[in-house]
């Protein structure tokens, strides 16, 4: 049921901000050589690097580019795995399509909405950061003030169906490890207790440092267990390049074909 409800939703949602940030962008259409412009020139900037700056922008870089999408983290392996497809490789690449997706085009286009508004010193000057920032850019244009309430409906949609699928997962995991209705109200409370919680939060940097800081220990697991199946995942790949070469449209994939199959229960 979640996994329908997103596949129905998410895309709407994603094309609908795509589309509404360009009009912002559009918008404001004589900032954006400005915008890159600014990307540039602070990126290597000198004096930034000499003060220390660069370990930052570095830092801040890796956690937004990371935690910008499910592949940086490894829970979207969950997902992935309910697939019903012919081949590993094949879904794997749906996936990088959908980092492609999330980062580069859903991200630059939000951050180009901001940069566009003008110089660094006017983008500061409005005294926001994150969502709220983003509201008082697009409100500025053309589109008025009804700009915050259409993002403020993105956001809760975006935010609903990520909570939603973060507890299947929680749960699905939970079940996996023992299947005990307790454990599974204590993982319902939780969920309850931290929505409510984060809502209560005057400063949502508090919000966003826990949770920076719970998604980098489940990405420091997956990078662990990336490096440890990466020799299975390029053997698989080489598989089904090898079948793709070899005129294959469909690409089949038999547990047989790795160097060490040991594990791998869902290829009968």
């Amino acid at each position: 049921m979640v996994a329908k409800f997103s596949s129905k939703v998410v895309p709407i949602m994603a094309v609908g901000w795509i589309i509404f940030a360009l009009i912002a962008i559009v918008l404001n259409i004589g900032g954006v050589v400005n915008a890159f412009v600014m990307i540039f020139e602070y990126a290597f900037d000198f004096k930034s690097f000499v003060g220390g700056g660069l370990g930052i922008i570095i830092v801040t870089g890796l956690k937004r580019g990371i935690f910008s999408n499910e592949a940086g983290l490894g829970s979207v392996a969950n997902i992935a795995a309910t697939a019903d497809v012919p081949h590993p490789v094949k879904q794997g690449k749906i996936q990088s399509f959908g980092v492609l997706v999330d980062t580069l085009i859903v991200c630059t286009i939000t951050a180009l909405v901001v940069l566009s508004y003008g110089s660094y010193a006017e983008i500061t000057a409005i005294g926001e950061k994150g969502a709220p920032l983003v509201q008082a850019v697009v409100a500025s244009t053309a589109i008025g003030d009804v700009a915050k309430y259409i993002i403020a409906i993105f956001m809760f949609i975006f935010a609903f169906t990520s909570l939603i699928g973060y507890y299947t997962m929680s749960e699905a995991n939970a079940r996996f490890v023992k299947d005990d209705k307790k454990i599974i109200l204590a993982i319902q409370a939780v969920v309850i207790l931290t929505a409510f919680l984060a809502a209560c939060v005057e400063d949502v940097t508090l919000m966003d440092n826990f949770s920076d800081t719970l998604m980098a220990l489940m990405a420091s697991v997956n990078m662990i267990l990336c490096a440890l199946l990466s020799r299975k995942a390029f053997e698989a790949y080489a598989d089904y390049r090898a079948q793709k070469k070899n005129g294959v449209e469909e690409p089949v994939f038999h547990r047989d074909t790795l160097s060490d199959s040991t594990g791998v229960t869902e290829w009968e």
